[in-house]
C-alpha cells in the first residue's frame, strides 16, 4: 500500500508526513444524477446514488486498500476531506478515483476521522483553484473577479488524494 509518487501540485506535502500512503488522482466530473438540478435529495434520486455521492474507485485499488463496495471512506489531502461510500467498479482505471460534482451536500455527511471528528466537507474541499493562463491576457471581460473562480470551473479540478476506509462512522 505504499507509493513513492509525490503530487507535483503540492497537495500532499503535510498529509504524507504521517507515513506511507496510496496516492490516487481524483477527478471531479459533472454530476451523474443531478446535473443542473436542486432536487437530488428526493427519494428517486437518493435510490440511484446510494443516498449520497459515492467515491468511485477501481477494483484493484479497492482490494489493495481493503475497501469493499459500499464501505465508508475518506478522500483527503492538505486542503480538505470528503467522506462518502465507496463505489467499487471495473470501469474505473487503477490509480484514479472519481467524485462527481455535487451542487450541495446536506445529507449523509459523517464526521472525519483524519480531521479529528470535524464534519467532512463537499467535493471541492480537497480541490484548489489554478489560475487559467488565458486570464492573463489583460483588458478583457473574462478577467473579472468572482469569489474563488479565477481558475477552471469546479468539475475540472483534478488533484491528488489519499483514500482510506473509515473504521468508525459517526454522524
Amino acid at each position: 500500500m505504499t507509493s513513492r509518487r509525490r503530487s507535483r501540485a503540492g497537495d500532499l506535502k503535510e498529509t504524507l508526513k504521517g507515513g506511507d500512503a496510496r496516492i490516487l488522482n481524483c477527478l471531479t466530473p459533472h454530476g451523474k444524477w443531478h446535473i443542473h438540478s436542486t432536487y437530488m435529495e428526493n427519494h428517486r434520486m437518493l435510490t440511484l446514488s446510494r443516498g449520497c455521492e459515492p467515491v468511485w474507485m477501481s477494483e484493484v485499488d479497492a482490494a489493495e486498500l481493503e475497501i469493499k463496495d459500499n464501505d465508508w471512506v475518506e478522500v483527503y489531502n492538505d486542503h480538505g476531506v470528503y467522506c462518502a461510500r465507496a463505489s467499487v467498479s471495473a470501469r474505473i482505471p487503477k490509480g484514479v478515483c472519481i467524485v462527481y460534482h455535487v451542487p450541495e451536500r446536506t445529507v449523509g455527511i459523517p464526521k472525519s476521522q483524519v480531521r479529528g471528528g470535524k464534519r467532512a466537507g463537499g467535493h471541492n474541499s480537497f480541490t484548489r483553484i489554478h489560475l487559467k493562463p488565458n486570464y492573463l491576457a489583460g483588458g478583457y471581460g473574462q478577467f473579472s473577479y468572482h469569489f474563488n473562480y479565477w481558475g477552471p470551473i469546479a468539475p475540472n479540478r483534478d488533484t491528488h488524494v489519499i483514500v482510506k476506509r473509515m473504521d468508525k462512522v459517526v454522524f
